[in-house]
């Protein structure tokens, strides 16, 4: 899980440090940054997604398409540096490993810095270190050339002789530095308390793989979810996911309903189920045409009549990728989600909450970007009915301060009994109550003119 997310001089924000836990839900009004905010985890994944491991930083790709460093870097000013931060708590760190670092949560910091006469991004300086916040390695670029030279490294590692600038640089990985020989070589081994040779070698990959393994898992679901076709062909794969718009996420239906067995997750049904209780439909069924050609029929709710999915109401094909990814996404793993509710009526809105609550039971962890306030309320609900946790759910408001115009995130903590500790700035959702003082006050003319 990603226990803390940070960074420096990322579009809308100067600097940002959050807390992260197992539901992350942003909320705010538009254009305040919560899409930043999202899409600095999304940014560092597409990264180690991408195949050239040469590419410090890859702006545009599978999930974001950021543009240039100045249209990316904070007031477009390309001779600030951006910094990424993100922890994560891995457990699955070998025993070994976790008693050398002290820790099964680890971070890493890395400063990004724009050369213009190059036209190219390359890293500035990284830092990695666990919790309590010990250092494990700390390096910055030379000053001529992208070479990292090694800065410092934790004591348990022992010392470092620099010497040359050839012998006192590690390669990197995109942003990430993996073991090569001359790293070896430049650690004082008669300085390292009691550790065996290759100890930080070893760290340092063990945690290389761990990290990518996670980033590499992450799921994002943009709030641009693909429109319905009346008919789809069936290639006859299984995606890995359901794709940024939600494109593959039929693919993954049709694959499910042929599996036998123990192979089958059951996505059709547990779908027809959620739709049954967002009384949105009362099954979706595949429907084969020919060998490679499917239609996607759902059943009326209050009438049964079958219907093609392109002839339904939209909210229905734009929910479906979130359905399919949380049925099918593999526990460990982090899903990010934009708007999940557009399209959707309030009851259907509702329902979306439990079925996030439903999906992080099963060890996946949820960053959504919302502007739904069922959808919320169904959350704390569940912190209330004892479901949930109050330390479970992170509730962040993303806004403009009105008299400096900086962007903010202020986190709002749940009490056990559901209701906010602390106030919201700005106010919150104060349509409602807006809209109710109008109606009261209108009713309340009319009352008096009819009484004339």
């Amino acid at each position: 899980m990603l226990t803390r997310l940070s960074f420096d001089n990322y579009r809308a924000f100067e600097k940002l440090d959050l807390p992260l836990t197992k539901i992350n839900l942003f909320l705010g009004p538009n254009n305040s940054g919560k899409s930043s905010i999202l899409s600095s985890i999304s940014l560092l994944s597409q990264t180690i997604n991408s195949d050239d491991p040469v590419i410090p930083l890859l702006l545009t790709g599978k999930f974001e398409d950021l543009g240039t460093y100045q249209d990316t870097v904070h007031n477009n000013d390309p001779s600030l540096n951006i910094t990424l931060g993100l922890e994560l708590s891995a457990d699955k760190i070998k025993d070994k490993i976790k008693k050398i670092i002290g820790s099964s949560i680890f971070g890493i910091s890395v400063t990004f810095h724009y050369r213009k006469q190059r036209h190219e991004t390359v890293v500035n300086s990284l830092r990695i270190y666990n919790r309590p916040n010990r250092l494990i390695l700390r390096t910055h670029i030379a000053e001529k050339g992208s070479n990292q030279l090694i800065e410092k490294v934790g004591k348990r590692f022992g010392n470092i002789t620099l010497g040359s600038k050839s012998s006192g640089s590690i390669e990197l990985e995109h942003f990430f530095p993996t073991y090569n020989a001359p790293l070896r070589q430049m650690v004082n081994i008669a300085d390292r308390p009691s550790y065996p040779s290759g100890d930080l070698e070893t760290v340092l990959w063990r945690l290389y793989r761990t990290f990518t393994e996670h980033l590499n898992s992450i799921e994002f679901i943009g709030p641009f979810r693909r429109g319905p076709e009346r008919v789809y062909t069936y290639s006859g794969e299984t995606p890995s996911s359901v794709g940024v718009h939600g494109e593959k996420s039929i693919e993954i239906i049709v694959a499910d309903h042929f599996r036998r067995m123990s192979k089958k997750l059951n996505i059709t049904d547990n779908i027809s189920k959620w739709l049954q209780k967002s009384q949105i439909a009362d099954a979706l069924n595949v429907v084969p045409l020919t060998d490679r050609h499917f239609e996607i029929r759902l059943s009326h709710y209050n009438t049964s009549e079958s219907e093609n999915l392109a002839d339904v109401g939209y909210g229905c094909s734009q929910i479906l990728p979130i359905l399919v990814s949380g049925f099918s996404i593999k526990p460990n793993s982090t899903l990010i989600i934009e708007q999940p509710e557009i399209h959707l009526h309030p009851k259907a809105q509702a329902e979306v909450g439990t079925f996030l609550y439903e999906v992080s039971k099963r060890n996946v962890q949820l960053l959504i970007e919302t502007h739904s306030e069922h959808l919320l309320l169904r959350l704390q609900s569940h912190v209330a009915s004892g479901d949930l946790k109050p330390n479970d759910i992170s509730v962040f408001y993303v806004y403009s301060d009105p008299i400096t115009k900086e962007k903010k995130c202020k986190s709002i903590p749940l009490g056990r009994n559901g209701f906010y500790i602390q106030d919201w700035p700005q106010g919150f959702f104060p349509e409602r109550l807006d809209e109710a003082k109008n109606i009261a006050k209108f009713a309340a003319r009319y009352d008096l003119r009819n009484s004339d």
